[in-house]
């Protein structure tokens, strides 16, 4: 990904803001929100890696192959 965020990558979600959380031990805390959001993020990350790398192991369209070195 070299750092760069393509255009059809999924973007990373907001983390809570710290006031958004009382510390109470709520039932649906938006802290549990936020690492089920994290999940499905690192879920589409993942597949978007294996896409990719399925397509790198074949010949992309366009793009040709060396040619074999000369026999020495």
């Amino acid at each position: 990904m070299n750092g760069e965020r393509m255009e059809n990558e999924p973007g990373l979600p907001p983390p809570p803001e710290r006031p958004d959380c009382c510390f109470g031990g709520c039932a649906q805390c938006v802290l549990d929100d936020y690492t089920e959001a994290m999940a499905r993020w690192q879920a589409e990350v993942d597949a978007i890696v294996r896409a990719r790398g399925r397509r790198a192991e074949g010949e992309p369209q366009g793009r040709r192959t060396p040619p074999p070195e000369p026999p020495r």
